[in-house]
């Protein structure tokens, strides 16, 4: 298993998770209409919305990660495909690597990093080391 699929895997169970929970307040609130807890159903009805707001939160970034993993997928058939790593230099193997791994966006993310000193790189910058 792949780092993707972990990352997509741990956010189905969160979103699973928060799913669970606003069920839960939603019987809450149901029950606590019946008894006439206004206080209770304000405070209740803020914890769903919070809950509804997490999940659509939680479901972006699934969406987001499995288009991560399918771009990932793709470029990791084009550079098995056509690239030559024996020719790349080790800054753009390592880059390859992380992206064909961890994802386009962790890719990226390496590459707009100084690897010496964690500082982010301007545009002029990563392109002078990675071309």
């Amino acid at each position: 298993m792949n780092y993707s699929d972990i990352h997509i895997k741990k956010l189905e169970t969160l979103l699973e998770e928060k799913q669970a929970v606003i069920v839960s307040l939603k019987q809450q609130i149901d029950e606590r209409k019946l008894n006439e807890d206004k206080q209770s159903i304000l405070l209740t009805i803020d914890q769903y919305t919070k809950a509804i707001s997490e999940e659509r939160r939680i479901e972006n970034q699934l969406n987001s990660a499995k288009i991560n993993k399918k771009e990932s997928s793709d470029f990791t058939n084009f550079i098995n495909n056509s690239a030559d790593l024996n020719n790349m230099d080790d800054a753009n193997k390592k880059a390859t690597h992380i992206m064909c791994t961890q994802g386009v966006d962790a890719g990226i993310k390496h590459m707009f990093t100084d690897q010496d000193t964690g500082r982010a790189l301007t545009y002029s910058e990563m392109r002078a080391r990675y071309g």
